[in-house]
């Protein structure tokens, strides 16, 4: 699950939140490793001032998984959040009468 949010910060932020849920120290860490490298990796595509948290599902084996696993995850997720987040907001009603 990710959730994404525009920040004042001007630059993308990126949180991690994993669950004890899903194994001791060593698998959760395991975790935040590969998704931070993945987002090292594609940082760059991130030119928005966004704030980024991911919270991984239970399902997510540590020992299985890689940068590719997570690329397949992600890797789409990112795309619509440039596409989503990178065109300029929706004018309301409200700000078309005035």
């Amino acid at each position: 699950m990710v959730f994404v949010q525009p920040n004042q910060a001007g630059l993308w932020r990126l949180g991690l939140a994993v669950s004890r849920k899903l194994g001791g120290a060593v698998r959760r860490n395991r975790i935040k490793r590969v998704v931070r490298e993945f987002f090292r990796l594609h940082g760059p595509e991130l030119t928005l001032p966004l704030d980024v948290v991911v919270v991984p599902k239970r399902h997510v084996d540590a020992r299985s998984l890689d940068l590719d696993a997570v690329a397949a995850d992600l890797g789409p997720l990112l795309a619509r959040i440039r596409r989503d987040f990178g065109r300029p907001p929706r004018a309301t009603e409200a700000e078309g009468k005035q």
